[in-house]
């Protein structure tokens, strides 16, 4: 690929800003991945070490790709790969014999530095320059990022409501909010019956909008206060003249309804309404027209209220939320310190603040290497707040020599709704935002994708928005109207184009099976398949993950096989829901709803038939807890799946509990369709464990959080399966198919801006709710509403763009239409399109080489796990002990004030924390004797160099878990801690002796010694 925007290391000057401009196919993961390797191996190009340079991509996905496609690069230099060598030679000074052993020493430099390797997320760079700064931030250094915050919000706005008690504060402040809240519900909103979950659901997604600095705001409820009472007056006044007056009632205009929202006090239906007919009709007696002047008066006046109205309406429609998230944002603070949290988008907005030129050089000291040379890829989609934290770190690596290299295409920006603002790219281009640089501004115009109709059938659907008033605006800001792409010489002239538009009012669109876009689709695909195509060569795109749902229904109906990029979450599968109302069940056996789950689900099926099992739930429906009469019903089937599994939870570490299930149950051998969802939830298991969530509740709370937007959780697909790709047009973006179906719906209704973010000057809201009705009762409402919309508009074009730019050889537009045509059918060019016959056309079928798997064996071993679970001691007495473990991990020394609060506080604490309820008083003697015996007492007192570890857990050289209760280092011994409620000594011997064992392989220096303590025999 020739590539005329990468010029010569010897020719290049530095500072330098290079944007480059690259449309759909052009090349530019290429370009930008032939700079890097460039600038590593050029010996004229200054600062080039590996630290030196950052190529920033905007997904986990493309930084792996990046990654790869570096590595590759190399590699194939190194193998004296002669295309790859010589194009790379040609932008670089160095002999090309001497390519091949530099590109090789390359490779071990990354491989032996790979952190150094420089391609990353700009969530990523930044959170390490983040962590590095923590301390001068006031963060913890060992905090953890949360990518969904919803549990802390949840957590301290719980600790908030406590506080709202009869006479508080707080209780009055929630008074005042509810009664807010209420002045914004119209007649059809339901009662607020709690309005407590409403606050809450509305307070997490302000909390991701606003940053701390916008919850300064004027209360304007007095002013909606004193409206509402001026509008009461004023028809009042309006319905006395009428009835003192012989004037005829107008029975077009809204009067009777404007006085039904006072008479029932729903002052919010009157938002964007506006009365044009007068109440009354002109009376023909000249000697009424004084008072009908005068009503007409009123009535004008009265609309003018409804515009005053409509504007505070627009303005107060969040200030209730706000106020609460105002009173409430220190308690979310307290709660991030003491749990050491960050919020993923907290991370940008503090670095905001910290972050100027001034502080450059102390940031680059703290992450421990200077980066002089940046790569930014997708720049479209770069946020105003990332590009302000960006902004000095590139300038002070610009003044100092460095270069500056910008990949985007304003016309593929469609993140919006992640606070991506593309006009960042748009003023770049027009001007160079760093005075001390060069400024290049390129354009990569060959499509090396598409074939060439394809490229000219977007560039004429786009360029003829320029013809179109509703869109030429929206187009015209995007570069939609004026960008230039050919494709490749051999490719022009051919490819496939047909748009299919069927008749709305001719079908129904909720009957699946009679849908002739279900029919066509299902028909397009054959006929794709009878010619040539493979499945894997197809994708069915739609703008909604809705279509995507009802897309994946048709080709299961129609038997054709399909992967959907839209369902790659395993916890939506039906085997891992089962799977965690087992483990819910085991962890809370009290939840009757989870067994159940688990009892009429698939993986009991085989054991219990259903009729007979749902006549089990009904009769014992009152029976709690259900597993009880389950027990007795069938202790068979007890004793084969559930007794083992219910005696070891608690003992068993989750990932070793999981396996368990798998082996009893014969999971793998009975759902051998699901074996990757069954590896995947062993491997989220892992993943948490290496974050220090060990827990069954802390799993759990991961699990059943699926609207969290949680990668850990998604299914990887093979890329090599013949299978039809569905997904989401954002979902496609960066990747190719053979052939695209875009399947199409109309955008038919106005949008209603629920979030409008105001500049931050704005002192009356920082946060809007506009419909098109709003918006038309005040000019500054008007502008505020159309630049929303206009930004709306660019998103949808360029969404459109961004699907008609993925196949590589044919093209089909599948929509729904009637004579009115509404966004994206009334821009297509459909008489050119539409009836074309390709049935002719054939193709030579590309047989695709399958990768070679060896056949997984799963070995079901019974698990062997530590002593705790092979005692047998009976369930309650277990629980007794177990509880006073748990109470004794909290202690790491006794202190003089110990016995005063701190061991009830930790006792309380554990008994709320296991759903206990224990005595505290009966527990804290029973410790209070054991702590205070002159055989215990040395080991919790605090000495110079101790080191205790409390439930440590060690691997044997067998990888058996073995778990001690207490492990004591000094300078030259380490003691082992063994503490037992019952059971006989000679059966714990040899515990302690494989536990020593362990620890002389850790500690050869140390003499190692442990000790069983019978707790409550002291």
């Amino acid at each position: 690929m020739n590539d005329p925007v990468i010029i010569k290391d010897s020719e290049m000057t530095f500072p330098h800003f290079t944007l480059l401009k690259a449309s759909a196919g052009s090349g530019k993961t290429y370009t930008l991945t032939k700079r890097y390797v460039q600038f590593l191996l050029s010996n004229k190009i200054k600062f080039n070490k590996l630290p030196s340079i950052l190529a920033i991509t905007f997904s986990n996905n493309a930084a792996k790709e990046m990654k790869s496609r570096i590595l590759k690069w190399l590699k194939e230099v190194s193998l004296n790969n002669i295309e790859m060598t010589s194009e790379l030679a040609s932008v670089l000074s160095i002999p090309e014999s001497e390519l091949c052993q530099n590109a090789n020493d390359l490779i071990d430099e990354i491989i032996n530095n790979y952190s150094d390797f420089g391609v990353m997320t700009i969530d990523s760079f930044m959170t390490s320059v983040f962590k590095a700064s923590a301390i001068d931030l006031d963060f913890p250094p060992d905090f953890e990022i949360l990518m969904n915050n919803d549990s802390i919000i949840e957590y301290a706005f719980n600790i908030f409501l406590r506080r709202v008690k009869h006479g508080s504060g707080e209780a009055s402040l929630m008074e005042e909010i509810i009664y807010s809240i209420g002045q914004t519900k119209n007649t059809n909103s339901a009662f607020l019956w709690e309005p407590t979950g409403v606050i809450l659901d509305e307070i997490k997604q302000l909390y991701k909008k606003l940053s701390p600095n916008t919850l300064e705001f004027t209360d304007r409820l007095p002013d909606m206060i004193d409206i509402q009472r001026k509008m009461t007056k004023l028809i009042n006044e309006i319905d006395l003249k009428i009835e003192r007056s012989n004037s005829v009632r107008n029975q077009k205009s809204k009067y009777n309804k404007f006085l039904e929202f006072i008479k029932n006090n729903t002052f919010a239906d009157f938002a964007g309404e506006e009365g044009k007919t007068p109440p009354i009709n002109k009376p023909k007696n000249k000697l009424d027209i004084a008072i009908y002047d005068e009503i007409i008066s009123d009535w004008n006046s009265f609309n003018q209220h409804i515009r005053a109205y409509t504007v505070l309406f627009s303005e107060t429609w969040y200030l209730p939320y706000l106020k609460v998230l105002r009173e409430f944002n220190h308690e979310i603070n307290k709660v991030k310190k003491q749990q050491e949290k960050v919020f993923i988008e907290d991370i940008n907005r503090e670095l905001s603040d910290y972050i100027n030129s001034d502080r450059v050089p102390d940031v680059y000291f703290r992450i421990g290497e200077t980066i002089y040379h940046y790569l930014i890829d997708e720049f479209q989609d770069t946020s105003p707040l990332q590009w302000q934290n960006l902004f000095p770190l590139i300038e002070n690596s610009l003044s100092v020599g460095g270069s500056l290299f910008c990949v985007g295409d304003t016309k593929q920006a469609i993140y919006g709704f992640r606070d991506a603002d593309y006009t960042i790219m748009k003023s770049a281009e027009e001007q160079n935002p760093f005075p001390s640089s060069t400024h290049m501004v390129n354009e990569l115009d060959i499509n090396y994708r598409s074939k060439g109709r394809i490229v000219d059938f977007s560039q004429l659907l786009f360029k003829g928005c320029l013809n179109n008033d509703k869109y030429a605006n929206a187009a015209t800001q995007s570069g939609l109207t004026d960008y230039i792409q050919r494709p490749k010489t051999e490719n022009e002239d051919i490819g496939h184009i047909e748009i299919i538009l069927l008749n709305s009012d001719e079908f129904d669109e909720d009957d699946e099976e009679n849908s002739q876009q279900f029919l066509k689709t299902i028909d397009l695909i054959n006929s794709l398949k009878d010619r040539g195509y493979n499945y894997s060569d197809i994708a069915v795109l739609a703008s909604r993950n809705e279509d995507v749902v009802q897309i994946t229904t048709w080709l299961n109906k129609a038997r054709i096989p399909f992967v959907s990029y839209s369902n790659l979450d395993i916890r939506k599968r039906k085997i891992t829901g089962e799977i965690i109302s087992l483990l819910n069940f085991l962890d809370s056996p009290l939840d009757d709803l989870s067994f159940t789950t688990v009892c009429i689900g698939s993986i009991m099926s085989q054991s219990l038939k259903n009729d007979d099992i749902l006549t089990f739930i009904f009769k014992n429906r009152r029976n709690a807890p259900l597993y009880k009469a389950f027990q007795k019903e069938y202790p068979v089937i007890w004793d084969q799946y559930f007794s083992e599994l219910f005696t070891k939870s608690g003992y068993l570490p989750l990932y070793d509990l999981v396996t368990e299930i798998y082996r009893i149950f014969e999971l793998f051998d009975r759902f051998i369709t699901e074996e990757a969802t069954l590896i995947k939830i062993l491997e989220v298991i892992k993943t948490l464990e290496q974050t220090g969530t060990n827990s069954l509740r802390e799993f759990l709370t991961s699990a059943l959080d699926t609207d969290a937007n949680d990668t850990n959780w998604n299914i990887d697909l093979p890329e090599d399966k013949d299978a039809v790709k569905v997904m989401t047009i954002h979902k496609s973006k960066g990747l190719g198919f053979e052939v695209c179906i875009i399947i199409l719906r109309e955008e038919k209704k106005a949008r209603t801006i629920n979030y409008l973010i105001q500049n931050s000057d704005n002192k009356r809201s920082p946060i809007l709710k506009i419909n098109k009705k709003i918006a038309a009762c005040d000019p500054e409402l008007q502008n505020l509403y159309e630049e929303a919309l206009l930004k709306e508009r660019v998103n949808s074009l360029n969404t459109l763009y961004v699907g008609l730019t993925r196949p590589k050889e044919e093209l089909y537009l599948i929509g729904t239409t009637s004579d009115k045509k509404y966004f994206p059918i009334d821009l297509l060019p459909i008489k050119e399109y539409c009836d074309t016959d390709i049935d002719t056309i054939h193709r030579t079928p590309i047989i695709k080489e399958q990768t070679q798997t060896a056949k997984i064996l799963h070995q079901y071993v019974p698990l062997k796990t530590g002593n705790s679970s092979q005692i047998n001691l009976n369930r309650t007495h277990a629980l007794r002990g177990e509880f006073i473990h748990k109470v004794l991990s909290y202690i790491d020394y006794v202190t003089d004030d110990f016995f005063d609060d701190l061991l009830d506080k930790i006792i309380n604490d554990v008994n709320t924390e296991t759903n206990s309820n224990y005595n505290p008083s009966e527990i804290a003697n029973i410790l209070k004797n054991f702590l205070n015996n002159n055989t215990v007492a040395p080991y919790f007192t605090p000495q110079p160099n101790r080191i205790v570890f409390n439930e440590k857990e060690f691997l044997d050289s067998s990888g058996i878990i073995n778990r001690m209760d207490r492990v004591i280092i000094d300078n030259n011994t380490v003691t082992i801690l063994d503490y037992k409620t019952g059971g006989s000594f000679d059966k714990y011997q040899s515990q302690i002796d494989r536990y020593i064992n362990i620890l002389k392989e850790l500690y050869p220096d140390k003499k190692i010694t442990g000790n069983v303590l019978y707790v409550e025999t002291f």
